[in-house]
Parts: C-alpha cells; structure tokens; sequence
C-alpha cells in the first residue's frame, strides 16, 4: 500500500513556483512597457519636430514667392507689410507652427538683397526650428535712399 502512496504523481504548483513566475513576468512585462513607453515618447517628439519643419518649410517658400517680384522697399515697418504683404496673421493662419519672420535688406556689390529667417516651435514650446534664406530683388534698381539694414520682426 506504500507503494501506490509513493507513485502518486505530483499535481498543481507549488506556491514558492507561482510566486518566482510572477515575479519573473512581471520583471519581463516591466522591461517591455518600459521600451514601449521610451519608443511613444521618441515617436511624439519626431512627429512634432517634423510638423514644424514642414510648417517652417512652407513658410520659407511663401515669403520666397512674396520678396521675388517686390517693386518697392522701404525702412518704415507699415509700408514693408503692405509690399510685401507678410504679417502675422497671414503666416499663422497657414502655418500655425510659424513664430516669426525677421527681414533684413542688404546691398552685396551691386545687387539687393533680403536675407530672412523663418522660426517656429510646437505648442508645448520643446521643438524649435528655424530656417535662413536670401532673395534676391531683382526688380529694386535704386535703394540708394535707404542707408542702414532695417529688421521687420511679425510674431504671433
């Protein structure tokens, strides 16, 4: 009778070997939710980043297509938006990313130049980007009259 005891086959788990398995798991879907966090956050951050750079990339090819047939400039901010017809409201309203454009006339030998720089950021303020770009005025001939460099700053 000590015999049919004896060969009993083990069932079930000990409680020692359900603890050590979820411990082991939950070590195991640690690491993962860990990685998996890591990789959403990095996943936002990019997104965002190329939302503003689209967004400043746009920016930059509109103010190009604006300066290139400009027939006038002047030092007085009011009459640089009306020929140029950039403002803040114009830039912000295509591209919401757009925090600023910065102009600045320059004459290099004998040609006129606007150098510009577009900036923008994300709404929570952590992806600021920005771009340059010259233009050249070919159809200004006489700025003679305008002596220094002017700065036109739009922001939101």
């Amino acid at each position: 009778m000590n015999a049919i005891f004896l060969q009993k086959k083990r069932q079930g788990f000990t409680l020692v070997e359900l603890i050590v398995t979820i411990v082991l798991i939950a070590i195991v879907l640690g690491a993962l939710f860990n990685f998996l966090f890591f990789n959403m956050k990095t996943y936002e951050k990019g997104d965002k980043l190329s939302a503003v750079q689209f967004d400043v990339r746009m920016a930059v090819d509109f103010v190009i297509d604006e300066l290139r047939n400009i027939s006038q400039v002047s030092d007085d901010s009011s009459v640089i938006t009306a020929y140029l017809t950039l403002d803040a409201s114009t830039l912000t309203t295509k591209y919401p990313s757009v925090t600023g454009v910065a102009f600045t006339l320059l004459k290099e030998q004998d040609r006129n130049l606007v150098d510009f720089i577009v900036t923008g950021n994300s709404t929570d303020g952590k992806s600021p980007y920005s771009l340059n770009g010259k233009v050249l005025l070919n159809n200004i001939r006489n700025m003679e009259e305008i002596t220094t460099a002017f700065n036109v700053l739009y922001y939101k």
